[in-house]
């Protein structure tokens, strides 16, 4: 067994429904991740021509080989966006989510 394969199996379990994670498609797929809905989860300036909600979900790389911009999320009925990585490990993904783009008038 490697450092990495035993990272995963040792951070699985915290991201199942039944501890901190929720139940979630992930294009499509059934899928569990650790959401967080945030004010501004990303510290890269946004558009100032657009206003939209931000959240940011901790996901397994096992789960979600290789996140795309604008690959959908759905969470209780309700479809994110991704947006950006906010950063990785070995073993999972940090993505940025937005919902309900809107343009500032």
């Amino acid at each position: 067994m490697t450092l990495a394969s035993q990272l995963a199996e040792d951070l699985a379990p915290a991201f199942q429904a039944d501890m901190l994670g929720r139940d979630l498609f992930y294009n499509g797929e059934p899928a569990t991740g650790i959401f967080s809905e945030l004010a501004n989860p990303d510290p890269r300036p946004r558009s100032a021509d657009s206003m939209a909600a931000t959240s940011v979900l901790r996901i397994m790389k096992s789960a979600v080989p290789s996140p795309k911009y604008r690959d959908t999320v759905e969470i209780d009925g309700v479809t994110w966006r991704v947006i950006s990585v906010i950063s990785s490990t070995r073993t999972a993904w940090k993505l940025s989510l937005e919902r309900d783009r809107r343009p500032v008038i």
